[in-house]
């Protein structure tokens, strides 16, 4: 009996969905943590309240990130926290396998 490549392929693809949700989620999780910590970081240097490693991190963004594209990213945040909401209210099976 032959093996059909194209059908495992598609099964492997079938059986990804859940994981790629997870994946979606975690990715998401990290995106907004990295954005809250830099804003965080932002008004803490602002009020003059961060400490070294805060101030550092805020730095690095700023030389590594264009401030348009910050704005961009920022602007990211009500789409990520909809996002975030509904697979955590609707998709919680696929984020949280049994």
């Amino acid at each position: 009996m032959a093996i059909n490549q194209e059908t495992i392929s598609d099964a492997s693809r079938a059986i990804a969905f859940a994981s790629d949700v997870a994946g979606l989620y975690g990715l998401i999780a990290q995106m907004r943590q990295k954005i809250e910590r830099y804003i965080a970081g932002s008004a803490a240097i602002e009020a003059n309240t961060a400490d070294a490693r805060e101030e550092k991190f805020v730095r690095l963004v700023q030389a590594i990130v264009d401030a348009d594209d910050l704005t961009r990213i920022g602007a990211l945040m009500p789409l990520l926290i909809g996002l975030q909401t509904e697979l955590e209210t609707n998709y919680d099976d696929f984020i949280n396998p049994v």
